[in-house]
């Protein structure tokens, strides 16, 4: 047991800020560099500056840690991993942990195969077993990536199906998978699913979430379900620059497991997350990006514990979708109306 006040949570470049602020020197600014190139780094450059400068001044000793524990390390620059060993005690742990086929910001992760240069030897320990998702979404999550996101990458495990039954006792998990075009029709589709679920599977509003790929599209379905007299806890806003942003991580911190409304979210903003049932909806063929998309439905995917719909627009994906419809269909559940079929003019009279 340890006692919390010795444990901190931070974020990478929230703990950088935090370390400079106290060591006397200022967030840096990017004067003209390109902010990926400040935050990727220029900053873990300057940390690393920072705790030589310290480690051989008369100062008082620095930040130090028996042990680090590095979540989503897919989204880690090399840069990040050896700026924070910068900061261990002589008991020098570090725990590592990582999924490349979360890799959503496209990141270089290629330094994850081998770890060279790093605290670890050998190969990586592969964690077996998924404590967390329902048999059959674990299995149709291994299945979509097969298809779209490990042709991207070397070689790896993938998220194991196989034995998931013995860890977790969720049944009666439903998935829908339904290929559509109109956005119109996806935001009626959104408001019958949402009813059905709360009357046929016993859910309360707070355990769904409706998972955009935008916020335009975000805050357009949120206005649709409170017309429809649901409550609506969301963290869009019609703002994508600057103020948005900060307005997003005020309300993401107020996505409390104890609120009682439907949510909504972008799957970028969801990313971390997870819920007992989750409503997805892909970008449109004009807005999708083919090498980060895969990624993105794949961790959306994973974020529902039991129960999983995918509101799916691009073409390549129907035929893998056709599966769930096979395996998985429900009656009683929701069907999307007809494509209404484009009407042609009239030929010219000869």
């Amino acid at each position: 047991d340890f006692a919390w006040h010795n444990i901190e949570f931070q974020h990478f470049h929230g703990f950088c800020k935090n370390f400079l602020m106290e060591s006397g020197i200022e967030w840096p600014h990017p004067n003209g560099r390109p902010p990926k190139h400040a935050l990727d780094e220029y900053v873990p450059q300057l940390v690393c500056e920072t705790v030589e400068r310290l480690q051989h001044s008369a100062s008082p000793a620095m930040r130090q840690y028996d042990a680090i524990l590095i979540d989503e390390g897919q989204d880690f620059q090399r840069s990040y991993y050896d700026a924070l060993c910068r900061f261990l005690s002589a008991n020098d742990e570090v725990f590592f942990v990582a999924d490349r086929k979360q890799n959503l910001y496209l990141r270089d992760d290629s330094w994850l195969e081998k770890m060279s240069g790093t605290k670890f030897r050998g190969r990586w320990r592969e964690l077996k077993q998924s404590y967390r998702l329902a048999p059959t979404i674990a299995q149709e999550a291994n299945r979509f990536a097969e298809h779209f996101v490990l042709n991207n990458l070397t070689p790896s495990t993938t998220l194991p199906a196989g034995a998931v039954e013995s860890v977790l006792p969720l049944a009666n998990s439903y998935l829908g998978w339904h290929n559509m075009e109109s956005f119109a029709a996806i935001t009626v589709m959104i408001r019958c699913l949402v009813r059905w679920l709360l009357r046929t599977r016993e859910l309360k509003p707070a355990d769904i979430v409706i998972l955009t790929p935008n916020q335009q599209e975000g805050w357009k379905i949120v206005t649709a379900l409170e017309a429809d007299h649901f409550a609506v806890n969301h963290i869009l806003t019609d703002d994508e620059g600057k103020i948005g942003r900060r307005h997003r991580r005020f309300r993401k911190r107020t996505f409390a497991p104890e609120d009682e409304r439907l949510k909504v979210g972008t799957i970028h903003g969801f990313k971390g997350w997870e819920l007992q049932t989750v409503i997805v909806v892909t970008p449109p063929p004009e807005q999708f990006w083919e090498a980060q998309s895969p990624y993105l439905l794949y961790v959306a995917m994973t974020r529902a514990r039991e129960n999983l719909i995918v509101l799916n627009r691009y073409p390549a994906y129907n035929a893998y979708g056709a599966a769930w419809n096979e395996h998985y269909h429900d009656p009683t559940a929701p069907q999307p109306p007809p494509a209404q079929p484009q009407s042609t003019p009239p030929a010219a009279a000869g």
